[in-house]
């Protein structure tokens, strides 16, 4: 939930942050940021989320985001 931004407008989602910043850092470039984060998951679900789906995108980069009430089971 703290990824996919609840309660918050997409473009104050730090993901939109991050893309903007990257996006700017070097001229002539652009940057996507794809938010697959979604709300209750556990670290297990969380893992298979990424291996299943998120990775689908083919990324250059994962930037996994946990935070302290998260489970941690890997």
């Amino acid at each position: 939930s703290l990824t996919q931004g609840i309660g918050v407008p997409d473009e104050q989602t730090f993901a939109r942050q991050l893309e903007a910043k990257l996006s700017g850092s070097v001229p002539f470039t652009s940057c996507e940021v794809i938010n697959t984060g979604m709300r209750g998951l556990s670290t297990r679900e969380e893992r298979f989320h990424l291996q299943k789906r998120a990775i689908s995108y083919e990324p250059q980069l994962v930037i996994l985001v946990m935070y302290t009430n998260d489970d941690l089971f890997i």
